[in-house]
């Protein structure tokens, strides 16, 4: 371990709701996460930079009526060995699902902060967690525009790349100076407490580099086009103040979900949470009353590998003779109706015996008979005429052929072979064919 790594007997010595950690073994990842209270699952995810400490003082509050589950997004502050794939969208997304999933604590009520609401939205929409209700948090669930947005990645990937840059950042980070001018970029005025937790942060190369990282591998286009079959109740709850994620910016999802519900949250911030914890609190519904699904039932997460999943669906569809369609969504399948058949359509046809059978029985347009081809699908071939072996035979015996000096009938040549004289069983060798 690197001297500016986070250790969790020094840095964690004092770290919010310590008493309610844990972590978590799933495949190559080390999960940090704080579990406190009783009831309905409640499942909180923090922003990019961030960690469960965001959520200090919103947790306690939370955990009087709800089983609170805050993790450590891979990457982040004591979550320790994730990939890249870990560190893209759709990657965070699933090893969040299989970490509940191996806890056995589907949440009933999902809460994002900014990047943390899109890892929730793509877990809903993949179908790996299914919460009753999804509440982002000044969440970033679109791209950024204009001039921005095109040179976010490209400037995330140079900077991810180059190993020098997250020492060069936590070398820099040294005090709290850094950490306090980068929270008054966000609009919010936090607590001493808040200020030094993210300076402890900021001094991790670990943490920096998987910051990075994981900048260099988002990119929320693809969730973005896929907002409007969102099918959990979405509440936004937008800080008038956020100078990180543009407050229009919930307009603009609720147009693409027009059921989505939008509440201000006057003169706070990006870390609204962190400003006025009690006021967030009191937002969020009160009891698992208000997040029970319609039919009254918690509906049971799925945290397979997202290939078992595609795989169990296809059988599924297989037994039951249903199309699927989109792996993502696990909906209800319709019986498939057999395809019209087209007049002149190609038509396959089987192998062998019945292969040669229906080429015979079955006739394109202008009597052309269809055959499979090895690249282009299906291939036209005019049917042979009758009697032309007789004819080749004909012209074959009239046409003498010379080679090598001496005249020869074309009767020898092969029709597979034109150009190889076959000579007759039973003749001498330089004599010609009889």
């Amino acid at each position: 371990m690197r001297e500016d790594d986070l250790d969790w007997d020094v840095e964690g010595v004092d770290w919010p709701n310590r008493a309610q950690s844990r972590f978590v073994a799933e495949g190559r990842l080390r999960w940090h996460v704080q579990i406190a209270g009783t009831g309905p699952v409640l499942l909180l995810i923090h922003g990019t930079g961030a960690s469960a400490h965001s959520f200090r003082d919103l947790l306690p509050r939370l955990a009087t009526r709800f089983t609170v589950l805050a993790p450590d997004l891979p990457g982040h502050a004591f979550t320790r060995g994730a990939t890249e794939a870990e560190l893209s969208l759709p990657g965070m997304a699933h090893a969040l699902a299989r970490m509940v999933g191996r806890l056995g604590l589907p949440p009933v009520l999902a809460v994002g902060h900014s990047a943390g609401a899109a890892v929730l939205a793509q877990a809903v929409l993949d179908r790996s967690i299914l919460p009753a209700r999804l509440v982002g948090l000044n969440a970033a669930l679109l791209p950024l525009q204009g001039i921005a947005g095109h040179l976010f990645l490209p400037a995330a990937r140079l900077l991810a790349g180059n190993p020098l840059v997250p020492r060069l950042f936590a070398w820099h980070a040294t005090g709290q100076a850094l950490a306090s001018s980068l929270l008054r970029g966000t609009g919010s005025v936090i607590d001493a407490r808040g200020v030094d937790l993210y300076a402890r942060l900021l001094r991790s190369t670990d943490h920096v580099e998987g910051v990075l990282r994981m900048m260099a591998n988002w990119d929320v286009g693809e969730l973005a086009a896929r907002l409007p079959g969102l099918d959990c109740p979405l509440t936004l709850l937008v800080g008038t103040a956020d100078r990180t994620v543009d407050p229009e910016q919930a307009e603009r999802v609720r147009a693409l979900l027009p059921g989505a519900d939008v509440h201000r949250l006057q003169g706070l911030g990006h870390l609204a949470h962190e400003e006025r914890p009690a006021q967030v609190a009191d937002w969020l519904p009160a009891s698992s009353a208000e997040t029970e699904p319609a039919g009254g039932q918690a509906v049971a997460a799925d945290a397979r590998p997202i290939g078992d999943r595609v795989r169990s669906q296809r059988l599924s569809a297989r037994s039951h003779g249903a199309n699927t369609g989109s792996p993502h969504r696990r909906r209800a399948c319709t019986p498939a109706a057999p395809p019209a058949r087209i007049e002149g359509a190609p038509v396959p046809f089987p192998h062998g015996r019945r292969r040669r059978a229906a080429r015979n029985a079955v006739r394109g347009p202008a009597g052309l008979a269809l055959e499979p081809s090895p690249r282009a699908g299906t291939r036209a071939i005019p049917p042979p005429e009758k009697g032309w072996l007789d004819r080749i035979g004909r012209a074959s015996r009239a046409a003498p052929v010379s080679r090598g000096g001496r005249t020869a009938s074309a009767r020898g040549l092969g029709p597979r072979n034109p150009g190889r004289r076959i000579r007759p069983r039973g003749s001498r060798p330089g004599a010609a064919p009889g």
